[in-house]
């Protein structure tokens, strides 16, 4: 779930003609939490690939000339048209910015009355396809000292057997009729703050091929890769895939049925435990790497303030060495209830259908955790309609975003890192987008890290060989951290981090001494217009995995779930009132952090990677320390130059002259010559 999360760190690749689109906040078009240069997108327990979510497919954007409404919309209204999305007039009263988003038409939210929340979403992209995640929200910062690694353990032990299902071979018969691979990291992935069960399968009949739900939703904790079955392999004969009864069975309700028996029936036998406990060694010992030990030292460094440090989900060896059975259901038992999930589906299914099979397979569940470790969620919500007014569940991280750091500069060095990078950091609270207000400020945001990408695009091409790879900001608002980061990063070959790291802080200078431009607000404003636009006009096109993805971070983040046609209609109206100097201003609030960084009083943290050693010809007066890092960062924010002003026509040709130049250049008959056969 994220906020204006860009970088322009291309890593070699080709840089493109037009820098990208810029994400708004909530969106998951780029990767979503922050991370320093060198530090690998994701860090969770069950599959590799995130919460990046991610780079998903690209959402909505804004157009400037809507007319001006003089009354706030109406979410209820909203809420109970009957109209199509194109046909909604989302009316926004520039002077009232509090005014609520509009839920998306389609999106049926609710809750039982245990408490047991669900969100569906009905998309035919692909027809006769869903997918179905299941989020516990408990993860490894609801493991006492004593239990580090076990969120994870459980993760893998509920997929071995369960009342229903009590053999590997009875699981095994079911994942391969839904088209599932079976192996627990294939289907689940363990974070700090939950546990998410995915599955995709046909809607009905059995599946033509095999499909891991978890590479599409993996999320954002340390990261742990897929592992081979641990358990025996059993053959599942032809004659024993037959035994499934009812081929045509609505396999939404075989999926339902499946995580219920999961999440409140699983065996976990002790067995069963020693015969698994193997596979997650292995897998801890295949994580001790130098990405995983980068970023064990970056959230001990940017989060000791936090648990987190402590509660990577993957756990400690010697802990997950003497887990047993009754410590496994000790924390099943205390988190895996009604009034701690929340169910997403998205796909070609029925929601009346689906949401009767939910009441009906997990209704009867007590709201009551079956160990009152903790008491469960009982505070009402104003509608259980909209997701954004669900009060959070799981753990609460708490930061200290008052207290200066202990330590400004943290260094990290190694022979496998193989360029340098630094990251200036600042923590701030999360923040949401549930109204106008929010929106606007978005949209502003995404304004100035476009300005910086421009201007970093155009420093590239105008050098053959740029002394920077990669120069980016960003600020995102990460519910899995419980905190928003705003982040300026500079990397670059280890013998350029002078001048580089001179040139990206003279840019972030720059943008924050001086703000925008007449043009390059012009220039972000048309192409966010023209980018949500598209998306608006193509709002039946985005596959079920990238709704997925997006309902979920909105959700998790509390932000209000927009269609893309509410989105581009907002935006049009809300691109109209902006002008430079509020621009500017934002932009100098949003570099203060790195313009600041060598005052007193400053709250941001550099975090540097880079190899090992001196960089190859500089000499022993070079060494690179601390002292000589300031000395750099000193200069570059100093002095910094005034952009380039000047003005991009809007036309290249007036269409007078257009038309002169047409008609002096009419084509005309030079000759004519006839064919005497044909007459032609």
């Amino acid at each position: 779930p994220l906020r204006s999360s860009f970088s322009s760190q291309n890593r070699k690749l080709a840089w493109s003609p037009i820098p990208p689109v810029r994400a708004l906040r909530g969106e998951t078009m780029l990767s979503a939490a922050h991370r320093p240069p060198s530090l690998p997108g994701s860090f969770v327990s069950g599959t590799c690939g995130q919460r990046n979510l991610q780079a998903a497919s690209p959402t909505d954007r804004p157009a400037p000339h809507l007319r001006s409404v003089q009354r706030p919309f109406s979410t209820s209204n909203l809420l109970r048209s009957k109209a199509s999305a194109t046909d909604l007039e989302v009316e926004v009263a520039q002077s009232d910015l509090s005014t609520v988003l509009p839920l998306h038409e389609k999106l049926v939210c609710g809750v039982l009355d245990n408490g047991f929340r669900y969100c569906i979403f009905p998309n035919q992209k692909p027809e006769g396809r869903f997918y179905m995640n299941l989020e516990v929200h408990a993860g490894s910062v609801d493991e006492e000292d004593h239990q580090q690694g076990l969120a994870h353990f459980l993760e893998h032990s509920v997929f071995l057997g369960t009342e229903k299902y009590p053999s590997q071979q009875d699981m095994k018969k079911l994942f391969r009729r839904l088209g599932m691979a079976f192996n627990a990291d294939a289907n689940a992935f363990t974070d700090f703050r939950s546990t998410v069960y995915t599955f995709s399968a046909p809607t009905t009949g059995k599946a033509s091929h095999v499909e891991s739900a978890a590479n599409l939703f993996g999320g954002g904790g340390i990261a742990t890769g897929p592992v081979a079955g641990s358990q025996p392999e059993e053959e599942v004969s032809d004659e024993q895939e037959e035994e499934v009864e009812d081929e045509n069975a609505d396999n939404t309700q075989l999926v339902l049925d499946l995580l219920h028996q999961m999440t409140f029936k699983a065996l976990i036998r002790q067995k069963d435990v020693d015969l698994e406990r193997g596979a997650i060694l292995s897998e801890l010992r295949d994580r001790n790497s130098i990405s995983q030990r980068i970023a064990m030292a970056y959230y001990k460094f940017k989060h000791s303030d936090t648990p987190l440090p402590d509660r990577f989900p993957i756990g400690l060896e010697e802990q997950v060495e003497s887990f047993s059975s009754e410590d496994l259901f000790a924390f099943y038992d205390a988190h895996y209830h009604p009034s701690n999930m929340c169910l997403y589906v998205v796909g070609d299914v029925d929601t009346d259908s689906v949401v009767s099979s939910i009441e009906q397979i997990f209704g009867e569940e007590p709201k009551q955790p079956r160990l009152a470790a903790k008491s469960p969620d009982t505070r009402e919500h104003a509608d259980p309609r909209e997701p954004m007014t669900w009060p959070q569940r799981g753990a609460v991280i708490t930061h200290a975003l008052d207290r200066k750091p202990d330590k400004r500069v943290e260094i990290v060095e190694h022979s496998q890192i193989n360029e340098f990078g630094v990251s200036f950091c600042q923590k701030e609270g999360a923040q949401g987008t549930r109204t106008v207000g929010d929106l606007r400020e978005s949209l502003i945001d995404s304004i100035v890290g476009m300005t910086l990408e421009f201007r970093v695009h155009e420093l590239r091409v105008s050098s053959d060989d740029p002394l920077f790879n990669g120069v980016g900001w960003s600020y995102n608002s990460s519910p899995r951290e419980g905190c928003s980061m705003n982040s300026f990063s500079v990397s670059c070959q280890h013998k350029n981090w002078r001048a580089a790291l001179e040139i990206g802080l003279q840019e972030a200078a720059r943008l924050a001494e001086y703000g925008v431009t007449q043009t390059e607000l012009d220039q972000a404003t048309t192409m966010l217009t023209n980018h949500y636009a598209q998306q608006a006009v193509q709002k039946d096109a985005m596959a079920s995995s990238g709704w997925m993805k997006r309902i979920m971070a909105s959700v998790q983040a509390g932000d209000q779930v927009l269609s893309p046609v509410h989105k581009s209609q907002v935006l049009k109206e809300l691109a109209v009132g902006l002008n430079v100097e509020e621009v500017s201003a934002r932009a100098k609030a949003l570099f203060q952090p790195v313009t600041r960084f060598l005052l007193p009083d400053s709250k941001t943290t550099a975090f540097v990677t880079k190899p090992e050693g001196k960089p190859e010809g500089e000499s022993e007066e070079d060494d690179f320390s601390e002292e000589e890092l300031l000395k750099v960062i000193k200069k570059g924010l100093s002095n910094p130059l005034p952009p380039d002003t000047t003005d991009i026509p809007k036309e290249l040709l007036s269409i007078e002259t257009l038309k002169a130049i047409e008609e002096k250049l009419a084509p005309t008959v030079e000759a004519r010559e006839a064919d005497d056969t044909s007459q032609v």
